[in-house]
């Protein structure tokens, strides 16, 4: 019976223990100081210690600070802004000065926007947001002032209206080189050139109305349908380019191939070529080109019919063109639409059938885009 009653009691016993949640705090002996906990002890002691004008702590925490989390966001503003305060601000000692302040503005637009945590994205950042968040708000008080020791229209000066959410004094300065003795000013130059450099992805579609001269009269004007792709550097640009032109020849022809003579009226035309091309007028919106290009092109007269055992018959030639073309840009990503003018350099030499010799202008109608994604989206945040 006494062994009965201690497993009943043993039993309620772990019962209860089992639904509790079990807390072994006090065994977490090990610990690692994670860069997250670091950073928001130091956001807690820097306003305290610039609270009490304890500078030497400061430079102490922000040592430390530098040491354990270099990347951390928030401790280059700090650094920054007391530097700028002590007078001790060198922008030749922050190599990536330029993209930390990029990034510091896009993180606090999009923060600003989002309403949410940015720089910790962890399972439990919630617990960071309010902390974060005040320290933010303290840096940018800090920047305010900050200022009020600096010189007007400084880099430093700028510095500070830009940590307070300013952001285009700075950036419309660097715009117009007003720091031209500054690594800051020269890693803006490089980063827009280094932008400017990169290679536009390019891709079309059009219709096209062809309309031959000379004695290829007789074949009548046709329209077409095609597309051409490539890419773009700067004013210049490199397209491969495909067509389809349909429709019934104005007049019947003659084709000899083969041992025979074919006479219709069948035409289904294809090109396929490269075209170069070169800007030579341009505005924000508009843009004139002048263009070469080589390809070949080829007329079906006799479509192939397997079931007849009948073989295609076709005549074709090399294209030699020049053209001039004019592009409206209505969005900023590139999209366009255009007109132009070639003239086409052929010869469809049909021996034994029609004379079919003489050249062709076409017009065509474009639809379509120029442009690099990335550049742009970099470009807008150096405030392009």
């Amino acid at each position: 019976m006494r062994y009965v009653i201690v497993v009943a009691c043993l039993s309620i016993s772990l019962s209860g223990f089992a639904q509790e949640e079990p807390n072994l705090d006090h065994l977490m002996r090990k610990k690692f100081l994670h860069c997250h906990d670091i950073s928001l002890n130091c956001q807690e002691m820097i306003p305290r210690y610039l609270a009490l004008g304890q500078f030497d702590s400061i430079r102490i925490v922000l040592q430390y600070w530098g040491n354990r989390c270099p990347s951390n966001p928030e401790r280059l503003v700090t650094e920054v802004l007391f530097r700028i305060g002590a007078g001790e601000f060198d922008d030749h000692d922050y190599e990536d000065l330029l993209h930390a302040l990029l990034a510091y503005k896009f993180h606090a637009v999009e923060a600003d926007n989002d309403h949410h945590s940015y720089t910790y994205p962890s399972d439990d950042y919630s617990r960071y947001t309010e902390i974060l968040r005040t320290y933010r708000e303290f840096l940018r008080n800090y920047a305010r002032e900050t200022k009020a020791g600096t010189k007007p229209n400084s880099l430093e000066s700028m510095l500070c209206d830009f940590y307070d959410h300013e952001f285009t004094p700075l950036l419309e300065a660097l715009k117009a080189n007003a720091f031209p003795e500054t690594y800051l000013q020269r890693s803006f130059v490089k980063e827009r050139e280094r932008l400017m450099d990169l290679y536009d992805r390019h891709w079309a579609g059009f219709f096209e109305y062809w309309i031959p001269r000379g004695k290829a009269t007789t074949l009548g004007n046709h329209p077409g349908i095609g597309m051409t792709f490539g890419f773009r550097k700067k004013t210049f640009s490199v397209d491969f380019t495909g067509l389809a032109r349909f429709g019934k020849a104005s007049n019947a022809y003659s084709i000899y191939q083969k041992d025979s003579l074919y006479t219709t009226r069948d035409f289904s035309g294809v090109y396929a070529g490269a075209e170069a091309a070169k800007a030579f007028f341009r505005t924000r919106r508009s843009e004139l080109a002048a263009s070469g290009g080589i390809g070949y092109e080829s007329i079906t007269a006799v479509p192939a019919d397997e079931a007849k055992g009948i073989e295609a018959v076709d005549v074709g030639t090399f294209n030699l063109s020049a053209g001039l073309g004019y592009r409206y840009y209505y969005s900023e990503i590139g999209a366009y639409v255009g007109i132009q003018a070639r003239y086409n350099v052929i010869d469809y030499f049909a021996k034994g059938g029609t004379d079919l010799s003489g050249h062709a202008l076409t017009l065509r109608l474009f639809w379509g885009t120029s442009g690099n994604p990335y550049r742009y989206n970099a470009l807008k945040r150096l405030g392009y």
